[in-house]
């Protein structure tokens, strides 16, 4: 299936909104079961009540399939012990399955694959899991590292967690353990170690924030649009989320945020940098927003901290490479000392462009950015557009709701 993408207008108006953070979603939903605490947790969003977490899930999962990703697998199974079937979306089957089946059976746990080696479904049986592993390989994901925070290994908490190579000033780890002191934990962080000090307090409330790394795609829309107005539900200006460094960001780019009760305003009010330069090591999910900006205004730009990037399957930074070569982008990935920046020289063909077809290599975040050229003029059509299902359930209908047209080509 394939989306056709057209503007109608030049100008942008109306109402958006997004789904909660999966990231402060997921810890009140593991936080309440592992704790057995009454966590109180209000959505910001109107529209997305649906995607309230379900703290019967991992009760339900003991006598059932658990399609769930295995993220927090090792630490449940410890915690709940039994026999479990792990399954996961066609998207995770091709990217990190294999790496997280090969953590649980170093930890002792029992691994037989249903279907293909290194890929879920995976049969788990949680019998002599070894005790507590205090050590954390930080070049795996920060996201393993928070899970040692949120599921110790043995209850009660009171473990000091040392990082064997530190992800230093993670903003990703900064969101988990601000999430825990908003719930009563006592944490800290130096550079070499983490202590997570205390249970969480019964009846704390968590607010499950608008995800501000999906208000960057709207951000990129108003910037390449120029005439647009467009109020985001659900975005609060004291809130615990990196992402929300977009903010700054598309400021350089002419794009204002004004605060009211419900949410933010985005419009334009000024002229867009002449060249962009940046590090993004601590939220590395606003890249593509920022990339598709940078080419779509004709603005040169050094991009650094793209490291977490290439971890991707595929990786995102080659795909971006790829689907931008098509209207006349080149990006080019240059070695520094700091490390590898990712370098656009502001020159492409996007004046020219009327028809632009991009594939999507099963990435939601790079299909939210690259749909966002339509705003400048061109029709944009998307190869299996539903992928950004993962990500931003409601991104199609928020779109037509605006007035821009997507078209459905089989």
């Amino acid at each position: 299936m394939k989306y056709i993408i057209k503007r109608n207008s030049t100008q942008l108006k109306g109402d958006v909104a997004l789904k909660p953070t999966k990231s402060i979603g997921n810890k009140v939903l593991v936080l309440r079961v592992m704790k057995n605490a009454n966590i109180a947790q209000r959505i910001n969003s109107e529209r997305d009540d649906a995607q309230m977490v379900d703290h019967h899930l991992f009760a339900d999962g003991q006598r059932g399939d658990v399609r769930k990703a295995v993220r927090y697998a090792r630490a449940v199974l410890n915690y709940f012990g039994g026999e479990w079937l792990v399954s996961s979306s066609s998207i995770l089957k091709k990217r990190s399955a294999k790496k997280f089946a090969q953590i649980l059976e170093h930890a002792g746990v029992n691994i037989r694959h249903e279907e293909r080696e290194g890929r879920p479904p995976i049969r788990v049986v949680a019998k002599n899991v070894r005790g507590n592993v205090a050590r954390v390989d930080g070049t795996i994901s920060s996201k393993m590292a928070e899970v040692r925070f949120i599921f110790p290994s043995t209850t009660p908490v009171e473990a000091l967690h040392t990082l064997k190579e530190t992800i230093y000033k993670s903003n990703y780890i900064n969101l988990s353990l601000k999430a825990l002191q908003r719930l009563g934990v006592n944490t800290d962080w130096s550079r070499e170690q983490v202590l997570v000090e205390q249970e969480v307090i019964d009846g704390s409330e968590l607010i499950l924030e608008a995800d501000w790394s999906l208000a960057s795609y709207w951000y990129l829309w108003v910037a390449l649009m120029r005439k647009a107005k467009l109020n985001i539900d659900g975005l609060e200006p004291e809130n615990i989320q990196p992402d929300q460094a977009v903010k700054e960001l598309f400021s350089r780019f002419g794009v204002k945020t004004e605060f009211h009760q419900q949410g933010i305003l985005l419009r334009h009010d000024g002229k867009p940098t002449r060249t962009f330069a940046h590090h993004f090591g601590s939220y590395p999910n606003l890249i593509p927003s920022m990339v598709v900006a940078c080419v779509g205004l004709g603005i040169p730009f050094i991009i650094s901290g793209i490291e977490p990037l290439h971890k991707r399957d595929p990786d995102r930074i080659w795909a971006m490479q790829r689907e931008l070569k098509k209207v006349g982008a080149q990006i080019e990935v240059v070695n520094t000392e700091q490390g590898e920046t990712l370098n656009f020289n502001g020159k492409s063909n996007m004046g020219k462009l009327k028809d632009i077809e991009f594939d999507t290599y099963d990435d939601g975040r790079l299909v939210l950015a690259l749909t966002a050229l339509a705003a400048k003029g061109p029709t944009v059509r998307v190869n299996n557009p539903l992928v950004v299902n993962k990500s931003y359930m409601n991104f199609w209908g928020e779109l037509r709701r605006l007035g821009i047209s997507v078209e459905t080509e089989q």
